[in-house]
């Protein structure tokens, strides 16, 4: 049998919080048959096909924007579910706290690894001797 022909989908368009349609948006269906991807394209716009009878929680993923709303939408058999979805833009700070709620991550423990790498990652990048005239700064500074 035909799954797409039993399945049902969700399509919609994703926005700010202005109306502008956001492209390359990751779209993300929880439900029944597990989690289903979408992006959408340069018009906003998104469909997830195939997907089992139920309830599916629909969210939209893009860095600097924030989901503010989570919705259930329920998905028939061969049916079209339709939906907008709209996210706000959040400024982008770069302390481990904010790095947490901006990428997901379940702790602030893990952000301050993040962080870490991150500024490791920097510095194996200077020549030697800039290490130490950096290093000689962050010791006077503590």
């Amino acid at each position: 049998m035909d799954e797409t022909a039993v399945g049902g989908r969700i399509s919609g368009a994703v926005t700010d919080e202005v109306g502008l349609r956001l492209d390359e948006v990751s779209v993300s269906a929880f439900g029944p048959a597990g989690i289903r991807l979408a992006v959408s394209d340069v018009r906003g716009r998104f469909t997830l096909e195939s997907l089992e009878p139920g309830q599916y929680l629909l969210q939209a993923h893009l860095p600097g924007y924030v989901n503010e709303t989570r919705e259930l939408v329920p998905v028939g058999a061969g049916t079209l579910s339709v939906h907008a979805v709209a996210l706000n833009r959040v400024e982008v700070f770069s302390t481990p706290g904010s790095i947490a709620a901006n990428v997901g991550l379940s702790s602030l423990a893990e952000a301050e690894q993040v962080d870490e790498m991150k500024a490791n990652e920097r510095l194996a990048r200077l020549p030697q001797a800039v290490h130490g005239a950096v290093w000689s700064r962050c010791i006077g500074i503590l």
